[in-house]
């Protein structure tokens, strides 16, 4: 398997349908399910892991995040945890297909 990111960073990898966390050897797992159809046909199953202090920091931010999106984007509708609202286009993250 190959990553090839272009133009400047932070890099848009795509919309996640689907995440979990789950502790593993000291450290947490992040597995998401990432959506780009309007580069890739099917969903791309990713994870990484990082250390406690940093999913104990991103927990604490997460729900300050959720409140200022519903309040910014207008809320959408969420359903088992996924905000149902429009998908951002590629270009407006600096993707090229």
């Amino acid at each position: 398997m190959s990553v090839k990111f272009e133009g400047k960073p932070p890099f848009y990898l795509g919309i996640a349908e689907v995440a979990s966390a789950h502790a593993l050897d000291g450290s947490v797992v992040l597995r998401a399910t990432i959506s780009l159809p309007e580069m890739r046909p099917k969903s791309v199953p990713v994870q990484f892991i990082v250390a406690t202090d940093v999913a104990k920091a991103l927990a604490e931010q997460l729900p300050i995040a959720v409140r200022m999106a519903r309040t910014v984007h207008g809320g959408g509708k969420w359903r088992s945890g996924i905000c149902n609202h429009k998908r951002a286009r590629p270009a407006q993250h600096g993707l090229r297909r």
